[in-house]
This record gives C-alpha cells, sequence and structure tokens, in this order.
C-alpha cells in the first residue's frame, strides 16, 4: 500500500513538471508569434514599397524598365515571405492549441493523482482498521475456543459425575431392596416373607438364630391365647 502511494505521488510529481514544461512551450510559442507577426508586417511593407517602386518604374519608361524588374521580384518575395509567415503563424497558433489541450489533461491527470493519492491515504486507514478488527477478531475466536475447552472438559466431568451417580443410585437401590427384604424376613408373625429366597447352606447355619427369633416371636404370637391355654404349656417354644 505504501509503493502504491509512491507511485502515486511520482505520478503527481511527474504530472506537474509536464504542465510546466508545456507552460514553457506556450511562452515559447507566444514569442515566435509575435516574431511571425513582424516578419508579416514587414512582407506587408516590403510588397508596398515594391509597388510603388514598380509604378515609379513604370513612369520612368524605358529607362526604368530594369528597375521595374527588380521591384516585381521583391514584391514577390515579399508576398512568399507574408505566405510563410501566416502558415508559421498558423502552425504556431495550432501548436499552441494542443499544448493548451495537453496542458488540460496534465491539469487533470494531476487532480486525478491527487484525488488517487487520497484514495490510497483512505485505503490504508480502512486497511489498518481492518488489520485491527482482524487481530480483535483472532483474540476472541482464541478466547471462544479456550472457553470451548473448558466447556468440554466441564461436561467431560458432568458426564462422569452421572455415571458415578449412576451407579451409586444402583448401588443404593440393591441396597434398599435387601433391606426391604431383610424387613419382610424380621416382620412379625413371618416366617418367610414373600419376595425373599434364603440359600439352603445359609438357612443352616442361621438355623440357630432363625428359631431364637422364633423363640422370642412365639410368646407375642400366643399372647392373646393366655385364656385359653394352661401357664405351664411351652409348646411354643423350642429348645436350643
Amino acid at each position: 500500500m505504501d509503493s502504491a502511494a509512491q507511485v502515486v505521488q511520482q505520478g503527481a510529481n511527474l504530472g506537474e513538471r509536464a504542465a510546466g514544461v508545456m507552460q514553457a512551450f506556450v511562452d515559447q510559442a507566444q514569442k515566435m508569434t509575435e516574431i511571425v507577426q513582424v516578419t508579416s508586417e514587414l512582407s506587408f511593407q516590403t510588397n508596398l514599397l515594391a509597388l510603388n517602386a514598380a509604378v515609379e518604374a513604370a513612369r520612368a519608361g524605358e529607362h526604368g524598365r530594369g528597375f521595374a524588374v527588380v521591384a516585381n521580384e521583391i514584391r514577390a518575395l515579399a508576398q512568399r515571405s507574408a505566405e510563410s509567415s501566416k502558415r508559421v503563424k498558423e502552425m504556431i497558433e495550432t501548436t499552441l492549441e494542443e499544448i493548451r489541450h495537453g496542458m488540460e489533461e496534465t491539469q487533470q491527470l494531476g487532480q486525478f493523482m491527487a484525488k488517487a493519492k487520497s484514495s490510497m491515504a483512505k485505503i490504508a486507514e480502512v486497511m489498518d482498521e481492518i488489520r485491527l478488527a482482524t487481530k480483535e477478531q483472532a483474540t476472541a475466536v482464541d478466547q471462544v475456543s479456550k472457553s470451548l475447552g473448558q466447556v468440554d472438559e466441564v461436561a467431560q466431568r458432568n458426564a462422569a459425575f452421572v455415571e458415578e451417580l449412576a451407579s451409586s443410585s444402583e448401588q443404593l437401590a440393591a441396597a434398599a431392596r435387601d433391606l426391604e427384604q431383610l424387613v419382610g424376613y424380621f416382620k412379625l408373625g413371618t416366617a418367610n416373607p414373600v419376595g425373599f429366597t434364603r440359600d439352603p447352606v445359609e438357612s443352616a447355619g442361621e438355623h440357630r438364630n432363625v428359631h431364637v427369633v422364633d423363640k422370642y416371636v412365639t410368646p407375642v404370637d400366643h399372647a392373646v391365647q393366655k385364656e385359653d391355654a394352661p401357664v405351664d404349656d411351652l409348646s411354643g417354644f423350642e429348645e436350643f
């Protein structure tokens, strides 16, 4: 961007120098026009003098015949000089017109270069703003990436916690079922609660405890029958 601005500035400088050179050409052409104008006036005066000389030679008759020839030649040269001066003047005027047109185009080029320089400066400012915005956007993207990483880490932790919670819930549910079965087993008046299955070996090993439970449960079951049963009736108890 800086190199482009330098090129535009160099173009503007060249345009200014070209305009100066063209202006110098215009000045020189105007001086040439003045010289041609003087030449045209001299040719006109020479033509008049030649014409007057021819008239006087005609009056002199035979003696002025040679002078009349010279006067005619001078008159012809004066006319040719006047015509050449006229053509030179026209050429100079045409050249001046072209130079003026070139100066106008050069001035327009200079104005265009100035506008281009201003536009390049604005573009440079916009590029700086875009560069700054891109840098800020990159920083924001980096922060978002870090935040997403933290969110992913938290999600993984939550997933692990949910798995642990599910495992704990299953263990708690199993413990609750076991507790429910135990409560059903120790329920008053229930020798074999529904839904509680005991291993035969475990039942044989715990047979003494079962009788202890029955020993303490049976009197409660037979307490209602105290009026009908004799005091010495111990049929409801078992010995160890």
